[in-house]
């Protein structure tokens, strides 16, 4: 009968006791994981994260849109949105006019208007849209600006391209409105849901998919320009804001 040596024994079970530390250091590291992916889901779920709270003041107090909410007639919203939130304020507003949407994109965009509003999409497929306006009658402007993180470096939020481009957008929107002279004070709502992390950003992506815009009775129109956009959709809307006794419609 062989015996092991005493060396032998030595390595043998200096061995073992790695292979088990390795093996409690890897547990471990996967429950820290869990853990920390539990917390993030609950703290991302819930509107009280102070993180959240600390983006939202910064944005208010950027200063080119803080000086638009020195403006009485304009009322921004930012809506810390949690993952059971319905996106699409819509079913909230049935008093909304036309949708103008507007894709980050950079490729062609395709804009159709029927008489459930004016929206654009990615040529490709109507689940490509990654950011868009809503625009309604009654002066709330919806925006959805999802797309200001970069992938490619452990999804890095860009907050100083997210509020210079908020700001673009709501002065754009502004623009916009004033081109259909619409004359009450001026509601923007802002959902924050896809500047926090990658669980958000991810559940919004997939929940975004097509818009469900009905087609009416009214032709769809192909609009390349927002002159043309004026001319297609002004006359509708006048007849739909008085059918409905909008106040001030034609002002």
């Amino acid at each position: 009968m062989d015996f092991v040596k005493k060396e032998d024994y030595d390595c043998l079970l200096k061995q073992v006791e790695e292979l088990l530390e390795m093996q409690k250091r890897s547990q471990k590291q996967t429950d820290d994981l869990i853990d920390m992916c539990t917390d993030a889901i609950s703290l991302l779920a819930h509107d009280t994260d102070r993180y959240r709270d600390k983006r939202i003041k910064n944005i208010l107090n950027y200063p080119p849109l803080k000086q638009l909410r020195n403006d009485p007639a304009i009322i921004i919203h930012i809506m810390p949105l949690d993952i059971n939130t319905n996106i699409d304020l819509t079913s909230q507003y049935p008093e909304q006019i036309y949708y103008l949407m507007e894709p980050y994109s950079e490729k062609q965009a395709v804009y159709l208007y029927n008489a459930d509003g004016f929206y654009t999409y990615v040529a490709e497929t109507d689940d490509t849209i990654n950011t868009y306006y809503h625009i309604k009658g009654n002066g709330v402007f919806e925006m959805r600006i999802p797309v200001l993180i970069d992938d490619g470096k452990g999804f890095v939020i860009h907050e100083e391209l997210f509020l210079s481009s908020l700001h673009e957008r709501i002065v754009k929107a502004l623009n916009v409105q004033q081109c259909f002279s619409i004359t009450p004070p001026v509601n923007f709502y802002v959902s924050l849901i896809n500047i926090d992390e990658t669980f958000i950003y991810t559940i919004h992506r997939q929940l975004i998919g097509p818009f469900k815009i009905q087609t009416l009775l009214l032709p769809k129109i192909t609009i390349d320009d927002i002159a043309g956009l004026i001319t297609a959709i002004k006359p509708a809307l006048h007849i739909m804001w008085q059918a409905c006794g909008a106040k001030g419609y034609n002002k």
